[in-house]
């Protein structure tokens, strides 16, 4: 971010902006999910999985949005 602000580049910097938001959206996904594994209030039961996978699937929805953007 530093290296694109000094050279005014404001695609790149557009795109580490959604790089960045990308990854604090896989982050809040993987806290989520881990934290209920690990508290016990997660299992592997089909419904978990099926949760699991819809929030990565909009994740990476978001995603292309976002590249789209850039």
């Amino acid at each position: 971010m530093v290296i694109a602000r000094f050279h005014c580049d404001r695609n790149d910097e557009r795109l580490i902006r959604a790089l960045y938001s990308w990854l604090r959206g896989l982050e809040r996904i993987h806290r989520l999910h881990a934290g209920r594994f690990v508290s016990q209030r997660y299992s592997t039961s089909e419904q978990d999985g099926i949760q699991f996978r819809r929030e990565l699937l909009q994740w990476k929805d978001a995603l292309s949005r976002m590249i789209s953007l850039c």
